[in-house]
């Protein structure tokens, strides 16, 4: 139900997303959605039931995922798409 609400607000985000890098999981995606949301670390922390060390841990690994290097913003590069 989230998703297909997020889609009608930021239609083909998540496509977007895969196309640029085919392995994220669910996990990543929600990640995404979060920070295209403008949510901060805490605040995705919360809403996921994690720790703050956690929702860190996870946008270090998406980074490099999506190969952006040290200097890129992950939050810009999601707000870019």
């Amino acid at each position: 139900r989230f998703e297909k609400q997020f889609e009608e607000v930021f239609p083909g985000f998540f496509n977007s997303l895969i196309n640029h890098c085919n392995q994220l999981t669910q996990n990543d995606l929600r990640l995404c959605a979060c920070l295209r949301l403008n949510q901060s670390t805490k605040e995705i922390a919360l809403i996921l039931g994690v720790s703050h060390r956690t929702i860190e841990s996870q946008k270090y690994r998406l980074k490099k995922k999506l190969g952006l290097n040290r200097e890129e913003s992950l939050t810009s590069f999601i707000f870019s798409i």
